[in-house]
């Protein structure tokens, strides 16, 4: 039952929100006036909706003697909170920190049961409505590793939050150097190094992520999932390590990911002492790599342009998969103007800055241009093995591509080493050009039918993304940003990924069965006279030709002699010699 105390403070809240609803103070010291206490005790959690504009004050209340500091922390979706230590305990600079996902770790003094801390949300445009924010206290045992303890570049002290720097392609994760951990009461060890199997030199560090499901953008969930991010129990169970490898000592305290626009993630960091095995957690940091408050928002984003190609991409597919081999004539136009779209897009993103619409048409120019040349060559030599050969390479670059993808692209080291990826999918080009000139017909079958069934996902994938699409956008990603492999390569795969990849394969087998059939319906309705692959064009046109005007020189003789003979004696010479017809009659 809520006391009257409590109804008075649900009141004052109400009066506050609706005037800074029509004015919002965004300096805090013009909202220094107003201030709301909340307290939890240490290791719970809370959510709260606090209003822009006031200050709050949190208490956190802890009984044991066995704790060596407290890690106190706030999380919103959007908007940025400003927390800092109370008056009594940090003065001046060094004492607040912003953003997000903020925390502050307080060391606890021998006989202290309580720590106290000033949080702040300011204004953002018109928005006045109050926000869904989650408070955390953790507690950190004695002789457990300090997050940020020896911070080298942070304004605090002690600094366990994570920083996160975006672009299009990465997503990079920085954090501070951890502390060995001391007894209640106790001083944080100096942060030197000096004394061997104490200090930094003990520490090293786990890097671990979660998604959240895609395309929710609901706050609630975000909090449930910082909830499983919160100590290093929890992470381990609920966490993902992509490399299982360990930060160690002296390696910078940077890890990149990709950026997967829209697609909420949340990150933290377990140090773990190697002398005592004990481990303490950072500050959880969740990002969407987007901007809420942008004027697209955190939609997935899809050019006009993709929106145009994909349907065609994907009708292209769906012919390859099932009738290329039967229409090799027209499997060499699609085929190829797939393939050097993708070969044009690589070349022109990863040799220029220009956007990704301007990048893709340029991209469709060398397309027209490269598969109107190949046609041409394919019509006056009618060499079909070089194109099936050529067929076969694009199928072994994106099988070796599929298999980069997997966790084996990441778990083996000389895989991230640029000039090796790029070896090894030039390997997997070459090698399945050799079973291809022994099995043409059958290799083909097999490359239209993987080909077309992939760009028919492919174009599902532009419209609703799937990491899919990142199979052969990787190599991209690799062409056009420096040192991307050495980042930790790591994508959702949800159940929606799953389907995707069975109507994959499922579309590839059907695809190599109604291909065969129709091989070997052909070769049975035609006989000795069949043809795997048909026969020079530019004999076959030239033919036609001859045989047009043939038949154009009889129509005109005919004509000509019509014109000087009776049209009786064209149709039975025998009456020409003057015979009457009716003696001819019974």
């Amino acid at each position: 039952m809520v006391s009257k105390r409590g109804y008075r403070s649900m009141w004052l809240l109400a009066i506050v929100v609706l005037v800074f609803r029509v004015t919002c103070a965004e300096p805090r010291d013009q909202a220094s006036y107003v201030s709301f206490n909340y307290s939890l005790l240490v290791g719970t959690t809370q959510r709260f909706n606090l209003a822009r504009g006031l200050n709050y004050s949190f208490r956190v209340n802890f009984t044991s003697h066995n704790l060596s500091a407290i890690v106190f922390q706030l999380h919103a979706q959007r908007d940025n909170i400003t927390l800092e230590y109370s008056a009594q305990d940090c003065q001046g600079y060094g004492c607040q920190t912003v953003g997000t996902d903020v925390g502050l770790v307080s060391i606890v003094k021998s006989g202290n049961n309580y720590a106290q801390y000033t949080a702040f949300v300011g204004c953002h445009g018109n928005q006045s409505d109050p926000i869904p924010v989650l408070a955390a206290a953790v507690s950190l045992a004695q002789n457990v590793p300090i997050p940020g303890g020896c911070t080298l570049t942070s304004a605090l002290d002690i600094d366990p939050n994570l920083s996160l720097t975006l672009s299009t392609y990465e997503t990079k994760v920085v954090f501070q150097d951890g502390d060995t951990g001391f007894p209640n009461g106790g001083v944080p060890p100096v942060c030197d190094g000096s004394t061997p199997g104490i200090g930094l030199q003990s520490l090293e560090y786990h890097m671990h992520n979660k998604y959240l499901p895609p395309r929710n953008y609901d706050p609630q969930v975000l909090f449930s999932i910082i909830e499983q991010m919160l100590t290093p129990m929890s992470l381990e169970e609920y966490g993902k390590d992509p490399t299982y490898s360990a930060i160690k000592h002296g390696d910078v305290k940077r890890v990149t990911y990709d950026s997967i626009y829209g697609q909420g993630v949340v990150y933290n960091v377990i140090a773990m002492d190697t002398g005592t095995q004990a481990t303490s957690a950072y500050i959880p940091r969740a990002t969407y790599a987007c901007d809420f408050y942008s004027e697209e928002g955190c939609s997935i984003r899809s050019a006009v342009i993709d929106k145009v190609l994909s349907p065609f991409i994907g009708i292209a597919g769906l012919f390859l998969c099932f009738l290329g081999q039967h229409f090799f004539d027209a499997e060499i136009v699609i085929f190829n103007f797939l393939i050097f779209l993708y070969i044009g897009y690589l070349v022109l993103a990863s040799a220029t800055n220009w956007s990704h619409t301007v990048t893709l048409v340029g991209g469709l120019v060398i397309s027209v241009v490269m598969t109107t040349l190949l046609f041409l060559l394919w019509f006056f030599t009618g060499w079909y093995l070089p194109f099936v050969l050529w067929f076969g390479g694009i199928m072994g670059f994106l099988l070796t591509a599929v298999v980069l993808f997997t966790p084996i692209g990441s778990l083996v080291a000389v895989f991230q080493v640029g000039y090796v990826y790029g070896l090894l999918l030039a390997c997997g080009l070459v090698l399945w050009m050799i079973p291809c000139i022994a099995f043409p017909p059958v290799l083909n079958i097999v490359s239209s039918s993987l080909i077309g069934s992939y760009a028919f996902i492919f174009a599902i994938c532009t419209y609703s993304y799937s990491p899919l699409l990142e199979v052969v956008m990787e190599v991209v990603k690799n062409a056009s940003v420096t040192g991307y492999l050495q980042g930790r390569i790591d994508y959702p795969f949800e159940s929606t990924d799953i389907g995707l990849s069975v109507l994959w394969l499922t579309m590839f087998v059907f695809g190599l069965m109604v291909q065969v059939a129709i091989s070997l319906y052909s070769r049975h309705r035609r006989g000795p006279v069949y043809r795997a692959f048909p026969e020079k064009p530019f004999k076959r046109f030239r033919h036609w030709m001859q045989k047009g005007k043939r038949r154009g020189h009889m129509v005109a003789t005919s004509i000509w002699k019509g014109e000087r003979q009776p049209l009786l004696a064209q149709i039975n010479p025998r009456y020409s010699s003057g015979e009457s017809w009716s003696s001819s009659l019974p």
